[in-house]
């Protein structure tokens, strides 16, 4: 009896300096047993739980619009009565869904609405019963929606959509009133619609109802060009195509054409931005009807940048074609390619009503292809300012005598500096770098402009005052001839500086 007694004695000494063992290797191990006997294996400067990171969709460091939806796929059912959600994203609405186990699937801001803070890496912080630290994910996030062409392979859009990156609308339109819905009637714009590679068309008309691809909103941008995931952005090689396939133009005039594009209202400002399309005009209609690519009228004035204007070929051309047709607005218009085609007459700007001051810059600005080609016109008091452009007559596009000008001025006196001027007479029987039409047309300026001519470079049918070495003096010409009627005077093959007397 007394050595089963000592015995035991023994064993429980064992275990007692067992016990003391393990204590102080845990210490240096740094071996934690939590209540529930789940152990976590610390290090120096974190500690990495038995439970394996959630799948998180969008993924880490991606960028989400302010009302995106994001899930949080857990390995195992969670303990939903201990979710905590921090960092820049809490105060969401929260739901719990069930994929492989119950409560496994943390859903936040189901219904798509305006829930997040935006800017670049904002973080989402969850503390949850499993994980001994808050579980962080990075995002970049911005006020707007996404669309896609509903024809894209991936990712495509749906009417249904809810214009997140995960679930994009299918139209520009759907996508602009859906920003305008969720940020600018919020009071929570600027907002912008990114638009993925793909083809946005729909048969425009002005009667007897208004019908366009994009009919923009003050407050609500457009960005095309990106990719299919929206991960990145490139409108060179990510080609977003805005096109009107009308094949009439029913009702239209040249003070209303039929447009792909269409602004209207002075709210619509030069903080509203359409960046990064190719826009191609309907086609085709009867003797006197107009197509062009973008309107803006009654004072809209957006900064239109980085957009490529398209013309059709022979056998699609519309009588009369504007690349971008300007009605009392004062855009701006920048780093754009605009060279429209049509039968009789090509313009690849085209302004009226004045009182009016648009920017044209760093621009390639083509008459395009048809009987008369003009670059930039400019009527009634438009005063705009042209500058640092390529700026081509156009070329004449049958046998009849035809008409082309780089810049084309009535009752105006535009400043029209440091551009390239280039147009052959082999394309027409007429052609000026910059015409005047009246004697109501003196430009204020026109400065260090270089003519590469072998027509005339300038007309002026009646001089006004204005005509001085003051203001228009070094201006280069390669080729060509300045054509003064009033004065019948005639400076010949300059290729040097030239300044009037």
């Amino acid at each position: 009896m007394e050595r089963r007694i000592i015995e035991f004695l023994l064993f429980l000494s064992m275990l007692i300096c067992l016990s003391f063992l393990l204590l102080s290797c845990s210490d240096e191990l740094g071996l934690t047993i939590d209540d529930d006997n789940r152990a976590y294996l610390e290090g120096p400067e974190e500690e990495v739980p038995v439970l394996e990171l959630p799948e998180i969709s969008p993924p880490h460091d991606a960028t989400i619009t302010a009302h995106e939806i994001i899930t949080v796929m857990f390995p195992a059912a969670m303990n939903t009565e201990t979710l905590s959600v921090g960092g820049d994203f809490d105060g969401a609405p929260v739901n719990w869904e069930t994929t492989n186990f119950e409560n496994d699937t943390l859903v936040l801001n189901e219904l798509a609405i305006f829930s997040w803070q935006d800017g670049e890496n904002k973080s989402l912080a969850i503390t949850i019963e499993g994980y001994n630290e808050p579980i962080s994910f990075l995002f970049d996030v911005f006020k707007g929606v996404c669309v896609s062409d509903p024809g894209n392979a991936e990712n495509p859009g749906s009417s249904n959509g809810n214009g997140t990156r995960l679930n994009p609308l299918d139209t520009i339109q759907s996508g602009i009133d859906k920003a305008e819905e969720l940020y600018i009637a919020t009071g929570n714009g600027p907002a912008v619609v990114r638009v993925a590679q793909g083809t946005y068309s729909l048969s425009c008309a002005v009667s007897p109802a208004s019908l366009y691809v994009v009919n923009m909103t003050a407050g609500v941008s457009l960005e095309g060009g990106y990719a299919l995931n929206f991960a990145s952005r490139n409108p060179a090689e990510n080609t977003s195509n805005i096109i009107d396939s009308s094949t009439d133009a029913a009702g239209s005039s040249t003070s209303n054409p039929v447009r792909a594009v269409n602004g209207d209202g002075s709210a619509i400002t030069e903080a509203t931005k359409i960046d990064g399309f190719t826009i191609t005009p309907g086609r085709q209609g009867a003797d006197g009807n107009v197509h062009c690519g973008i309107a803006l009228v009654n004072g809209a004035s957006p900064t239109i940048y980085n957009i490529s204007i398209t013309g059709r070929g022979i056998a699609e051309r519309s009588h009369t074609t504007y690349g971008i047709f300007l009605s009392s607005s004062s855009a701006v218009i920048q780093k754009c390619t605009i060279n429209p085609t049509a039968t009789d007459y090509s313009y690849a700007v085209y302004t009226i009503n004045g009182a009016s001051t648009p920017t044209i810059k760093e621009s390639t600005i083509n008459g395009g292809e048809a009987d008369y080609t003009v670059g930039i016109r400019l009527r009634a008091d438009v005063n705009a300012t042209i500058t640092n452009n390529e700026i081509n007559g156009g070329n004449w596009s049958t046998t009849l005598p035809g008409a082309g000008y780089g810049i084309d001025l009535r009752n105006c006196s535009p400043t029209i500096t440091d551009n390239h001027f280039t147009i052959h007479t082999a394309f027409h029987d007429e052609t000026y770098g910059i015409n005047e039409s009246n004697d109501t047309s003196d430009p204020a300026s026109v400065r260090r402009n270089d003519f590469d001519y072998d027509g005339n470079w300038y007309k002026d049918e009646l001089a006004g005052p204005v005509i001085t070495s003051a203001n228009y003096n070094t201006n280069t010409i390669s080729t060509g001839e300045w054509t003064d009627y009033l004065f019948n005077l005639t400076w010949e093959n300059y290729s040097t500086e030239m300044s009037l007397p």
